[in-house]
């Protein structure tokens, strides 16, 4: 199993989610609200290395700056699938 990070959390502009020990070279990365919605994706590729790090602004697909409060990470590698909560506080 991989292992997710988020940090800093609670975030207030910016935030960097690592993940390491990845068997699989491609991930998705979904960011959803409290409501469910996704407010941004990203498509990643390790590139023949285990790990992946992208630096998110804490803007939504629009540009806009989301709102404060929690929001969980949902990354796939494969058939694995992991979540994690965070919080931003603007």
């Amino acid at each position: 199993m991989f292992e997710l990070q988020v940090y800093p959390n609670p975030i207030r502009n910016r935030t960097t989610i690592s993940l390491q020990n990845l068997h699989k070279p491609e991930v998705e990365i979904q960011i959803f609200d409290i409501l469910g919605r996704v407010v941004r994706e990203f498509k990643a590729n390790s590139n023949n290395t285990n790990s992946i790090q992208i630096n998110w602004d804490g803007m939504d697909y629009n540009g806009s700056p989301t709102s404060n409060g929690t929001y969980f990470v949902r990354v796939r590698a494969g058939k694995e699938i992991q979540v994690i909560k965070f919080t931003i506080l603007r």
